[in-house]
């Protein structure tokens, strides 16, 4: 992912971002959230918002982090509305600005419009035919989800 001129990755298993200036991974640092007092648990997918601002898919902390510049500044966390979050992943934002989230073990899509959970909506998988949503792409008008 690029972000602010850089290469980004989540380290999931490390519970921090990768950073690094080119393909090669020149300028190898990385951004633990512990240095703001915060954490990642299991940080899985990243999408750059029309505000410029990066949102982390927090997998097993049960939210999404929103972070201004890669030094973790401006750190908002949040973790749903009414159901909360339960292993979120897939995450994409939409050229409307909709913010998408596969929400896995609860087993549904969710879209909001800000980090305050504006105009919450939720599609559940009633028939658990997706079920589990790991990934999510915005493109054109369509999301897409894969499992």
């Amino acid at each position: 992912m690029r972000f602010k001129g850089q290469y980004v990755a989540a380290e999931l298993f490390n519970n921090r971002l990768a950073i690094f200036s080119d393909l090669q991974l020149n300028g190898l640092r990385y951004f633990d959230p512990k240095q703001i007092g915060k954490r990642f648990q299991a940080p899985h997918f990243l999408v750059v918002t029309q505000n410029d601002t990066l949102l982390i898919s927090n997998g097993w902390g049960n939210s999404i982090v929103e972070i201004s510049d890669l030094d973790g500044r401006d750190w908002r966390e949040f973790s749903g509305t009414g159901k909360t979050f339960n292993a979120p992943h897939g995450i994409c934002v939409d050229e409307d600005g909709w913010i998408y989230v596969g929400d896995s073990l609860n087993s549904r899509l969710v879209r909001f419009r800000d980090m305050d959970g504006k105009d919450w909506q939720v599609f559940a998988d009633l028939d658990k035919r997706v079920s589990y949503i790991r990934q999510l792409v915005c493109r054109g008008g369509t999301v897409w989800a894969s499992n």
